[in-house]
């Protein structure tokens, strides 16, 4: 699915959606990616030492930003808003993932032409 070379990172399957971890030295930046099955993935901008890895941390998201001022991930997962505290975790121990996350369920739905609130 996902090729790594040294330079680049070439995919398979087709990316809708990137965003660039912006916080931090650029050794430590991070860039989430969600292709066209609506998976979110996360890989280090720079590898040092080891080979590029890319983590899955996320299915069914809509959309995501990371924060400004601290290396965290929020997005739109299966209609819940979803906040990844330390989504960088998964390049140490990806059991401790789902203990870094915080998830709401969300007043409005992302439908393909517009968002809308939901009932209930």
């Amino acid at each position: 699915m996902w090729r790594i070379s040294s330079h680049r990172v070439s995919v398979q399957i087709e990316v809708v959606f990137v965003a660039l971890d912006q916080c931090g030295s650029s050794n430590d930046r991070r860039i989430a990616l969600i292709d066209k099955n609506r998976d979110l993935y996360l890989t280090s901008v720079r590898k040092l030492g080891r080979a590029h890895s890319i983590h899955k941390i996320g299915s069914m998201v809509d959309t995501m930003a990371w924060n400004d001022s601290a290396n965290v991930l929020c997005g739109v997962q299966d209609s819940r808003f979803t906040v990844w505290y330390y989504p960088s975790v998964v390049f140490v121990d990806k059991d401790l993932l789902p203990k870094t996350i915080f998830t709401r369920d969300s007043r409005y739905t992302l439908t393909p032409d517009k968002q809308s609130r939901s009932a209930g």
